[in-house]
């Protein structure tokens, strides 16, 4: 076995040992801030998938992808809104990116209970739920079909405040 001092980021040469330290280092980078979530289609998904790429080749791997190489495209269905959400709540209308932000929808239109979270407790299937951190409960808020902030309450802006959600 070779040392890791001459081996390659990943142990040795063939890849036969993996360090954590390696594959700490690859899970930094890929979970980092800096890839911004790697949204489907978005250029920080095509940087994360050729980081991957290059080192399954450097690994020597068969390449199953396209034109002999290690990337598969796909064609995806992207649905987008025309005009901002808007909640009515009896006669009330409220507007994202003005009164609220809508921070996820399940279909172009919604109905059912509007409820407020409690941190701790899932969102029943349907509901759409009030909260002011979706991003901190992203996973307790799983079966909503609409998730509602304040606005400017889902934590950093990565885009225009009034941006529609997909």
């Amino acid at each position: 076995m070779r040392s890791s001092s001459t081996s390659g980021p990943g142990g040795s040469a063939d890849g036969s040992v993996i360090q954590e330290s390696s594959v700490r280092a690859h899970m930094e980078f890929l979970a980092s801030d800096a890839m911004n979530g790697r949204g489907s289609g978005t250029r920080d998904e095509w940087i994360a998938v050729t980081y991957v790429a290059s080192h399954l080749r450097r690994l020597g791997l068969e390449p199953m992808g396209d034109n002999g190489g290690y990337i598969q495209t796909i064609s995806m269905e992207r649905p987008e809104l025309s005009a901002p959400p808007v909640l009515t709540i009896g006669s009330r209308k409220f507007t994202h990116g003005a009164e609220i932000t809508v921070g996820a929808m399940g279909a172009a239109t919604v109905s059912g209970a509007v409820v407020k979270h409690t941190k701790g407790t899932p969102a029943a299937r349907g509901a759409a739920v009030v909260t002011p951190a979706a991003a901190e409960v992203a996973t307790e808020l799983a079966a909503a079909s609409l998730i509602l902030t304040k606005t400017g309450g889902c934590g950093p802006q990565r885009g225009p405040a009034a941006a529609l959600p997909r």
